[in-house]
């Protein structure tokens, strides 16, 4: 009778153990970690800003930086 390899149990920094040959089964191709190809998202042609918003978001945004430095060192 042919004896069973014994489970090895590897402790990380996070805190927690897991079963070593259980962890390197799910980093191989068709496991549950395994890296998935990135796709690419799709741009969507409503979600182009327009000059006028941008515009809006920069001269706020300035405007903002502007009181905070004047708050700061004061009258």
């Amino acid at each position: 009778m042919s004896r069973l390899e014994p489970e090895v149990i590897a402790n990380y920094a996070d805190g927690c153990a897991y079963v070593k040959g259980k962890l390197e089964d799910a980093f191989r191709p068709g496991g549950i970690l395994a890296e998935k190809p990135t796709t690419k998202a799709v741009k969507d042609a409503s979600a182009q800003a327009k000059r006028e918003d941008v515009d809006l978001i920069v001269r706020f945004t300035y405007t903002r930086i502007l009181d905070h430095f004047s708050y700061i060192e004061g009258p």
